[in-house]
């Protein structure tokens, strides 16, 4: 049995090898690093001058990290300490190599270091595996009809998600970047993946909120989980701002140890302010986690924490906050609709996964006829995104006009 969709076992796991660093000091950067068997190299393909960013590779990151942790552990034991030691031992060892890096040249330096910082994951946002109930996609039987539009688009919405499965609702509205689009096969051994529908599904929230705006669509997460890296991300987030884009929206997370946001998507949300109105997902950790604790519950999502960035959280049918979205997060700017959302699918075989961790989901497979329902700030997020593009063309306002107009003030 083939697989139609874009789940893979691909998953750029060289990223956990990565780091990020400000773009005149990556050779700088990379020379330090030679000292201690790393094999660090620059990414020959990862640096944008846009972003003023460059990737260094550290094939020898094991060797590195435990000859770095010896040294460590002997000024520990000689009593040595410096004011820029971190408190408490790092936890990778990619963590014990950013440590080294940055405490050399804050001690050389006087407090000073290059901006540098992990090359993260970030993953689509949708219910699995926080919230039960919708926690997967689920078929449903009425058909999701979407309003037609009246004239040629007047608004392009910028969308990072998965492929798109090519919806007969969206002709004329939908633009595919690269290969964005998931094929539409009528061959009944083809099988989706559940997490297909997610890009589909966005797709769906924001023509539904905007019939005469058009989506353009980056599929960036691409791989199993959904999963993409930041750089990915961020390289992305560059390309839109080129386009005659009004707004992007990122139904994407992700989280750091230190609740800093990733140095790249920091860069790239730069480069989009004051050109692009940026909405993101704020996410769906909120619920206690017996493994992780509270303290993980109220972590901020970015880009969703970023400043210059709209953060949307969810709320039920009964207008309450949603209980999966991160606790005591003031950094959420609105809340919209995001439990038991309708929106469009796939057309076809789509057969579940079950991340780890996760409960069970629905009975396999189940063949979906172009609309399904679910829940997440994800479709909260994308919900917004219409609106705003809605506002923008009844009133002819600005997209920043049209956030202050739906966010009571509250803009980017």
């Amino acid at each position: 049995m083939t697989n139609a969709g874009t789940m893979s076992d691909d998953f750029p796991r060289e990223s956990d090898r990565e780091i990020v660093v400000d773009l005149p000091y990556v050779d700088l950067v990379t020379e330090h690093l030679s000292n201690f068997d790393s094999g660090a190299r620059p990414h020959p393909d990862k640096h944008s001058a846009v972003l003023g960013l460059g990737v260094i590779s550290l094939p020898g990151l094991e060797n590195a990290a435990s000859t770095l942790r010896a040294l460590r552990e002997e000024r520990q034991a000689r009593g040595e300490h410096s004011r820029f030691d971190r408190g408490t031992p790092p936890e990778t060892d990619l963590d014990e190599i950013l440590h080294e890096l940055r405490r050399t040249f804050r001690g050389k330096h006087n407090g000073w270091a290059p901006e540098m910082g992990k090359n993260r994951t970030v993953k689509a946002v949708h219910g699995t595996p926080h919230i039960g109930g919708d926690t997967y996609p689920l078929k449903v039987e009425n058909a999701f009809e979407l309003p037609e539009s009246s004239s040629h688009p007047k608004v392009q919405v910028g969308l990072i998600d998965t492929k798109v499965y090519p919806h007969p609702q969206f002709a004329g509205r939908l633009i595919a970047a690269g290969s964005a689009l998931l094929p539409a096969s009528e061959d009944k051994d083809d099988v989706y993946n559940h997490l297909d529908i997610h890009g589909t599904f966005s797709v769906g929230l924001i023509l539904r909120e905007a019939p005469e705006a058009s989506v353009i669509v980056e599929a960036v997460l691409n791989h199993d989980g959904a999963r993409a890296t930041v750089w990915d991300v961020a390289m992305a987030m560059t390309r839109f701002a080129d386009r005659d884009v009004s707004v992007l929206v990122m139904p994407l997370v992700c989280h750091t140890d230190d609740g800093e946001p990733p140095l790249v998507l920091k860069r790239a949300i730069d480069l989009l302010r004051n050109k692009v109105v940026v909405v993101a997902a704020a996410g769906n950790h909120g619920r206690q986690d017996p493994v992780k604790g509270v303290e993980q519950n109220n972590r901020p999502g970015f880009p969703a924490a970023c400043d210059g960035v709209i953060a949307v959280g969810s709320v039920g049918r009964n207008g309450a906050p949603s209980d999966f979205n991160p606790r005591d997060a003031e950094w959420i700017d609105v809340f919209e609709l995001g439990e038991q959302v309708l929106s469009t699918s796939v057309c076809g075989t789509v057969k579940y996964t079950v991340p780890m961790g996760c409960i069970q989901p629905p009975s396999n497979p189940v063949v979906f006829e172009g609309t399904a329902q679910w829940t997440g700030t994800s479709f909260a997020a994308t919900t917004v995104a219409g609106k705003i593009a809605a506002t923008m063309i009844a009133t002819e306002q600005s997209a920043f006009d049209a956030v202050g107009e739906l966010t009571g003030g509250r803009g980017v």
